[in-house]
């Protein structure tokens, strides 16, 4: 089951179908032997075969204890960037609570629950942020960031950060090459390869040394997408993490936002 609140009309479902590969690779299907497909088989906003909005499959119509629930882009259906800014924007952005009911109730009957960044930045009533970062066990930060190829790019630059750093810092945006961009609701940094990084490693994840026989043969990669900043609750376990190369001067601008350049990247 995916809770798949997205759109993006030049490349329709592309976040969808990296999951749904993987899915058909380890041969998960219908009790008939079917595929998943991943236009049609998953929970939340509807497209058309042109990329617009045609309905929504709600949750709440769940009538099976699915083996793994897995939630996922509840950030609204707006350009994927903006829901980070201000998901006031977003159509149908964040978990209603009769979809946190069906979330809390398979996992409850043993339901394996996945849940993906971006989703306690998402519209949500407080009841529902209350359960869902204690079924998740981490307590967000309130930031989030990607990593950017060039930060002159603005094709790949999220339209809001230009004006939000122009407007908290009073000067214009000059920054180039690859970068990483913060983002919380009040504040933008970004952070430049050329002066706050040690190296051409930005963002790294690797898995923590007590789990790696679990999770044998995960390398340590670099990072290249958005992610979501949390601090693990104290019973959970931290599996693998993520790490900024940063240099002094990178640190200097992560003061505030982080005591220590690694944070939580996999929580269980």
């Amino acid at each position: 089951v995916e809770e798949g609140n997205e759109i993006n009309i030049d490349s329709i479902y592309r976040k969808h179908q990296g999951f749904y590969w993987l899915l058909e690779q380890k041969k998960y299907t219908f009790e008939d032997k079917s595929f998943y497909d991943y236009k049609k088989d998953y929970f939340g906003l509807l497209l058309d075969e042109n990329g617009l909005l045609n309905g929504k499959r709600e949750l709440s119509t769940l009538d099976y204890v699915p083996d793994l629930m897995y939630i996922s882009d509840v950030y609204g259906a707006v350009d994927d960037t903006y829901g980070y800014y201000d998901s006031n924007w977003a159509k149908d952005g964040g978990i209603t609570v009769d979809e946190m009911s069906v979330i809390s109730y398979a996992y409850e009957k043993g339901a394996t629950v996945v849940a993906e960044m971006e989703l306690f930045n998402s519209g949500m009533e407080s009841s529902v942020y209350s359960q869902l970062t204690g079924l998740c066990g981490v307590n967000p930060k309130g930031w989030v960031g990607r990593y950017v190829y060039d930060l002159q790019d603005f094709s790949d630059v999220p339209d809001w950060a230009p004006p939000m750093y122009e407007a908290q810092e009073g000067v214009e945006w000059q920054f180039e090459g690859p970068g990483i961009i913060l983002v919380s609701s009040e504040k933008i940094i970004i952070l430049e390869q050329k002066t706050d990084f040690n190296s051409k490693n930005l963002l790294q994840i690797y898995i923590n040394d007590d789990y790696k026989k679990e999770f044998k043969g995960c390398k340590t990669l670099n990072f290249y997408n958005w992610f979501e900043i949390v601090e693990p609750t104290y019973d959970s376990e931290v599996i693998a993490n993520f790490e900024f190369d940063v240099n002094a001067t990178g640190m200097e601008k992560l003061k505030g936002v982080l005591k220590a350049p690694r944070f939580a990247a996999v929580v269980r």
